[in-house]
């Protein structure tokens, strides 16, 4: 009989423990066998597209005061997908985004070719 761990790892491959939205939608758990013998159940790594800059990607220009997930409510519908804009402007921290009014943001759903076969972990 498996343990519930084993049952939790087995079923991460057909089931997301997250919310659709979230970035980690999608990505496998596994566990971790502690020295103490206990088991750490951890989210796998997950990589992002390398974005291609593309010409016909919209863009948002940065207000005072403003945040990632006003961005992302206002543009995607949903602040908490400013994960993906994030992704898409190479940043891992958020604020980066908005850390300077008048910065150029680039936003995902560009009508160009996409995205290239590169890879970089977060």
């Amino acid at each position: 009989m498996p343990t519930p761990i084993e049952t939790l790892i087995d079923q991460s491959a057909t089931i997301s423990h997250f919310a659709s939205n979230s970035r980690y939608a999608g990505i496998p758990l596994a566990v971790l066998n502690g020295p103490d013998g206990r088991q750490i159940v951890y989210v796998t790594r997950r990589f992002v597209p390398a974005p291609e800059s593309d010409p016909f990607d919209p863009i948002h220009v940065v207000t005072e005061k403003e945040r990632p997930d006003h961005i992302a409510a206002q543009h995607l519908g949903d602040p908490e997908r400013y994960w993906e804009i994030c992704d898409h402007n190479v940043v891992r921290r958020p604020y980066e985004l908005t850390s300077e009014a008048g910065a150029v943001v680039r936003l995902p759903g560009g009508g160009g070719a996409g995205h290239t076969e590169g890879f970089f972990p977060i």
